[in-house]
């Protein structure tokens, strides 16, 4: 379990939250990203997903 998970806001471009993503260890990488509406949860995000958008916006 990750004690900090990645959240973002629904708002944030897929390119930053791709770059926040790759940042993490390696053991959590791959782990889906909270997201956030008015800082309350609103959804998650999956990698796999996120790749895919941000191949869209790039």
């Amino acid at each position: 379990m990750d004690r900090q998970p990645l959240s973002v806001d629904y708002k944030t471009s897929a390119g930053l939250v791709f770059e926040l993503a790759m940042k993490r260890c390696a053991d959590h990488i791959y782990d889906d990203i909270i997201v956030t509406k008015n800082e309350v949860y609103h959804g998650v995000v999956s990698i796999k997903d996120l790749v895919s958008r941000s191949r869209v916006v790039l």
